[in-house]
């Protein structure tokens, strides 16, 4: 699995990659681990595309949004491109 992450940090010419299944799941598990509130506002799931959009609410009131397209294999997601844009 690779996960391509799309920010002010990490621009489209340069952005964050992180693969395998392990490496996204420590990552994952970092941010998850957060004091922040998730919700999924939308999503859409396509045969073997998915799509959805991500809120993300910190304890001190800052937001996040992220657009998520991901392509989906026999065990899951197999690629996703996360585009995501911070309070500033």
């Amino acid at each position: 699995a690779v996960l391509t992450i799309i920010d002010s940090d990490n621009p489209p010419s340069k952005p964050r990659t992180i693969e395998g299944a392990r490496n996204i799941g420590e990552f994952l598990d970092d941010v998850y681990s957060r004091d922040m509130v998730h919700t999924v506002e939308m999503g859409v799931i396509d045969g073997k595309m998915l799509a959805f959009v991500q809120g993300c609410k910190y304890a001190d009131g800052t937001c996040v949004v992220a657009s998520n397209t991901a392509e989906l294999g026999p065990e899951g997601i197999v690629r996703q491109t996360t585009v995501q844009a911070w309070d500033c």
